[in-house]
């Protein structure tokens, strides 16, 4: 939210910023020290309020069709944004909205290196970054490397021990997957298994500092 705040109070915008229910306290801070910023230099700190709701409570559908509101600046689920593009005709809104990503898995000079950067992306914060890659497409072929051919069975695999290999130890799972955000990412992970072959199970993260969060690792199941 950072980028749009700024460049909106820069030309002379007054900001009101909606955090999701989930994400108050961040916000929270970031509005409080902006207004105490405004103050300090002279101006009136009502050019930046803060608009906190509970969850279910739909304030943000209320107040994105507000005449007043002329410019919209989200992040957030696709559903929600298609919502607002549909709707809050009177602004201009831009949204950055999920994304289906894909690697297309051809060749490769350093196959370590690239089952290593593609376990890396499918772990950090538990794949629930906008831009972590979901679908990954391997030649029933199998793909050409400097050891030479690589079965699509065997990518796989190696994929897997490659996962496997990073979170195996769960303190250095838990700094890199982190906690799941909410019951429906939970859920999706549980149903992916259902979906195919499972190559990977997902297992629950032990963390003794937050014992009521939920850390998952990823899990990888074969699609033909």
């Amino acid at each position: 939210g950072y980028p749009g705040l700024f460049a909106s109070l820069a030309t002379g915008n007054a900001v009101l910023v909606k955090p999701h229910p989930r994400a108050v306290l961040p916000l929270a801070l970031t509005v409080q020290v902006a207004r105490e910023v405004l103050a300090a230099t002279g101006f009136d700190p009502n050019l930046v309020a803060l608009a906190a709701e509970r969850p279910g409570e739909g304030i943000a559908k209320t107040l994105a069709v507000r005449p007043e509101i002329r410019i919209i600046d989200y992040t957030g689920s696709t559903a929600f944004g298609d919502w607002l593009e549909t709707h809050a005709r009177q602004a201009q809104v831009y949204t950055e909205k999920a994304g289906v990503n894909t690697v297309i898995v051809e060749s490769t000079d350093d196959y370590k290196g690239m089952l290593s950067n593609l376990a890396f992306s499918l772990s950090l914060y538990s794949g629930q970054m906008c831009t972590t890659p979901q679908n990954l497409l391997i030649p029933r072929d199998g793909i050409r490397t400097e050891e030479g051919s690589k079965s699509y069975d065997e990518v796989v695999a190696d994929l897997a021990r490659s996962v496997d290999g990073l979170l195996g130890d769960d303190a250095r799972a838990n700094g890199l997957l982190g906690a799941i955000v909410n019951p429906d990412v939970k859920a999706r992970l549980e149903a992916a298994a259902g979906l195919g072959e499972v190559a990977l199970a997902s297992r629950e993260v032990g963390n003794a500092e937050f014992p009521d969060a939920v850390v998952r690792t990823p899990v990888i199941v074969k699609l033909d």
